[in-house]
């Protein structure tokens, strides 16, 4: 199902990287995000270009009560595109967690 949402996208490419993310957060947001990490995984096997793969990881691992690898992997993300897409929303979650930034403070 959600490889089918993603070969959509990838036939419009536009924002591949905004809409790519929905049925990843869709199955974090059911309670599935083991599926979720698989998933992301594999799309960023495929293209490591798709950072918002990163960022939806942090989601998934918060949500799998992994605080701390969520925070290194919001970190990660930051790193390799701190100006991205998702960038205010990693560092809220850092913020959020305790994990600091608000730029380091």
């Amino acid at each position: 199902q959600a490889e089918d949402g993603i070969r959509d996208v990838e036939r419009s490419r536009g924002l591949g990287d905004v809409y790519k993310r929905q049925p990843f957060q869709e199955m974090i947001a059911q309670g599935r995000p083991e599926e979720a990490v698989i998933g992301l995984l594999k799309e960023f096997a495929k293209d490591p270009d798709y950072l918002g793969a990163i960022y939806n990881l942090g989601l998934a691992f918060d949500a799998m009560d992994r605080g701390n690898l969520a925070q290194r992997t919001y970190r990660l993300y930051l790193e390799l595109d701190p100006q991205g897409y998702w960038a205010s929303q990693a560092k809220a979650k850092l913020v959020e967690s305790g994990g600091v930034t608000r730029e380091e403070e």
